[in-house]
């Protein structure tokens, strides 16, 4: 789910009971139900809106190798009514600015849904799978990641809504991810093969990493009370039987002793809940600094060990080596 670059529209794919994706608009403020754009079945999914506001653009299984290639539909009627004169003749910014070129105001977000599935343009038609979409902050570049030509992998390329100008950002199969641009549409941002972070100068095409640290906190104690709580709210909301074999599940939860709702006694947690009765023999230990029951383990694997010998003994020979003579 995507918001449009005014915040009035959300667009999102959702599947039907056929299992296939249709990309949907719906007003933010729920002022009207959402509209089926794609409208097609094959599968669309992963809309992604053009900051200009003149295009969503998606992913699509509809070529006949069902490929996913990148799609858009046109917002307006007029854009799409126009002719590719009328668009030459379009004052643009040149193709080394393109992703460099800011809205001169607020963008508002007008369309037109009267039958906008017809609307539908396709940009690319290579073979592999297409994914990663973004487009540029004036409209007319689409960048997005497929099979290299050149290596094995993946790499980032940039096309023009009409299919024109194909470049190819990445070389040797980069395998980028996660490509974004940033706010003033100078620079694409992308994850490259082992998860680092890098970007692409689009006036200049050139490329650098870029070096970042990040550290992590964990609260063990906070995390282990989180996923009890998640967990006993899903059995809350999704057991079987609705009375919970007679007990009361919010009395329940109260009584459980805090020491089973964190790790060093997770494993015993299981057995209390299913058995309620027995929870005054389930009450947590001290641990004492060591595993609990080291010692008692030990002896039962020996004790068993030789229970296993002599019935071995018992049921191939007469008499066991230990039995004495008569």
């Amino acid at each position: 789910m995507v918001w449009s670059p005014d915040s009035k529209w959300l667009a999102y794919s959702q599947s039907d009971l056929y299992f296939n994706d249709e990309v949907f608009i719906q007003p933010a403020d729920n002022s009207s139900a959402a509209v089926n754009v794609s409208m097609h079945p094959r599968s669309d999914m992963t809309p992604f809106w053009s900051p200009d506001g003149s295009k969503l653009g998606f992913l699509s299984e509809r070529s006949v190798s069902r490929s996913v290639d990148v799609w858009f539909v046109w917002l307006k009627k007029d854009d799409w009514e126009k002719s590719k004169e009328d668009w030459q003749d379009k004052d643009t910014p040149a193709a080394d600015n393109a992703g460099a070129a800011k809205p001169k105001k607020p963008v508002t977000v007008t369309i037109d849904f009267d039958k906008i599935y017809e609307r539908v343009v396709q940009v690319t038609s290579f073979p592999g799978d297409e994914d990663d979409l973004t487009i540029s902050r004036d409209g007319e570049t689409f960048y997005y990641t497929t099979a290299s030509s050149t290596a094995k992998g993946r790499d980032l390329y940039s096309i023009k809504w009409d299919g024109k100008d194909l470049k190819e950002l990445t070389k040797g199969g980069a395998n980028p991810s996660n490509v974004s641009t940033d706010k003033d549409g100078k620079y694409l941002y992308y994850n490259t093969r082992m998860g680092a972070m890098a970007r692409i100068d689009l006036k200049t095409a050139a490329s650098e990493n870029l070096p970042y640290s990040a550290r992590l906190k964990i609260d063990y104690v906070k995390e282990r009370t989180q996923v009890f709580e998640e967990a006993w709210r899903t059995m809350r909301d999704g057991y079987y039987d609705p009375n919970f074999n007679g007990y009361d599940w919010n009395k329940l939860r109260e009584k459980i002793p805090r020491p089973l709702r964190i790790r060093q006694h997770q494993q015993r947690l299981p057995r209390y809940v299913q058995s309620p009765a027995r929870r005054d023999q389930l009450q947590p230990r001290r641990l004492h600094g060591r595993r609990p029951h080291r010692d008692t383990k030990r002896r039962y694997r020996q004790t068993r060990r030789r229970t296993d010998t002599r019935s071995r003994w018992h049921e191939g020979h007469t008499r066991h080596p230990q039995q004495p003579r008569r």
